[in-house]
């Protein structure tokens, strides 16, 4: 996605804590790779323009979020 302007920001965030919501709901367990999972699952759902807010989401988590990944989700 290149550089991600600030008001994105609010979308990548809602996303990641949407997919995040989900896992809670279905009892799986809050981990980086099932956050992913569940963020590509509703990437390729999305039939808008979404898909790069999605795609730059899964950059976020599977780079740690700042390098801070379990911090975060802890």
């Amino acid at each position: 996605m290149g550089i991600v302007k600030p008001e994105d920001m609010d979308d990548i965030y809602r996303v990641i804590g949407k997919a995040v919501s989900r896992l809670i709901a279905s009892g799986i367990p809050v981990e980086t790779d099932n956050i992913i999972a569940q963020l590509k699952d509703s990437e390729e759902q999305t039939v808008d323009g979404t898909r790069q807010i999605y795609a730059e989401a899964i950059r976020l988590v599977a780079s740690g979020v700042d390098g801070d990944m379990q911090q975060w989700l802890s």
